[in-house]
């Protein structure tokens, strides 16, 4: 009996050793890895087939997280042709650079990085190659500070902890012109996390201004909250008007805009300030019908989609075509849509 048992325990050492030096048998199914995956499977997509693309959206918890997600879950629940996959970032400034490189098919970014696009500015090294597909809002970003703060101006924060996005964010990249048209870039403490750690931060004293978040003149789903809990001020530019116009010298994609107080618990004053849109675009070479259904399946289902991103409760097909820029082109499967529904405007370039 133990001889019997013995051989039997040989023969099952045998069998895995066997097994573990058999080849791995091929995967099933089809990883989303960055721009490869859209090399792989460009448009040319047989009926019946799936194409599998990439989306960089932002650092957890920012606006652009939740969007990007919301709009990768419409898409792969609507569509049977096209599935998104996403990846955390930093931001709309990586996004973009990481579309210029083709190592994502899908990300978004501010009108402030389309436009660096053009030029090859930063954080592009040569002018990049990116299509336009829609925009989803135009933010104001203006610096707020605990209401007892004895910070009253912008010349007051020489020396202070400010937060305005991650390093690589679109956010950041706005505050970096910004900053530098004010003569403050080198005379703060750049402080670098997520939003929501940046909220906390401002809350319990660890930094001492912080960008506001503002979608289509309302606070982000995240600022809401925070009205809740803590009271502060914004601050004000002391010429918005002429900083704007500085701004505008160094990138196109800078607007004058003003936040209102009806939507705001803690502001009873206009809040003049820069604004950019924020815009989701792809790399040019993805088929012109990947890209319509793309579309087609995000402004389909709207309704649904503000359910998974309450910021974009402002949006409609007539905003993602007015807030795109004019410069750059708009991807030929995004016009196709848009031009269905009859809101297309002629005076956009249409991608090659």
């Amino acid at each position: 009996m133990k001889r019997s048992l013995g051989i039997l325990a040989v023969f099952c050492v045998f069998c895995v050793i066997l097994y573990s030096c058999s080849p791995a048998p091929e995967a099933s199914g089809t990883a989303a890895t960055g721009g490869s995956t859209q090399q792989q499977e460009t448009s040319a997509a047989a009926p019946g087939s799936q194409t599998t693309l990439d989306m960089g959206t932002d650092q957890m918890g920012a606006t652009g997280y939740v969007i990007g997600e919301a709009i990768a879950s419409t898409v792969n629940k609507y569509s049977d042709s096209v599935k998104i996959a996403t990846m955390t970032t930093s931001g709309g400034a990586e996004d973009m650079h990481l579309l210029s490189v083709s190592e994502i098919d899908l990300g978004n970014g501010t009108s402030r990085d389309w436009y660096a696009s053009l030029s090859g500015a930063s954080p592009f090294t040569e002018p990049a190659d990116i299509d336009q597909l829609f925009a989803v809002a135009w933010y104001n970003m203006p610096l707020f500070v605990a209401k007892d703060s004895k910070i009253q101006s912008y010349n007051d924060l020489n020396g202070k902890r400010v937060f305005a996005g991650g390093s690589g964010s679109g956010s950041f990249a706005i505050y970096t012109d910004l900053f530098k048209t004010l003569g403050l870039y080198d005379k703060v403490t750049w402080v670098d996390c997520s939003w929501t750690d940046a909220y906390e931060a401002i809350r319990n004293g660890t930094i001492d201004a912080c960008a506001l978040l503002t979608l289509n003149n309302k606070p982000s789903s995240t600022v809401a909250q925070m009205e809740e809990i803590f009271d502060y001020k914004m601050l004000q530019l002391d010429d918005p008007e002429g900083v704007v116009a500085k701004m505008q010298e160094i990138n196109g994609g800078y607007i004058l805009n003003t936040i209102t107080p009806e939507n705001f618990k803690k502001l009873n004053e206009d809040v003049p300030f820069v604004c950019t849109s924020s815009i989701f675009g792809c790399l040019p070479d993805l088929s012109e019908d990947v890209v319509y259904e793309i579309v087609k399946q995000t402004f389909e289902h709207l309704d649904e989609l503000k359910t998974m991103a309450p910021d974009l409760e402002a949006l409609t097909p007539e905003i993602a075509v007015s807030l795109m820029v004019k410069d750059v082109g708009v991807h030929p499967g995004a016009v196709k849509y848009f031009k269905e529904i009859g809101v297309w405007d002629d005076t956009l370039t249409v991608g090659e």
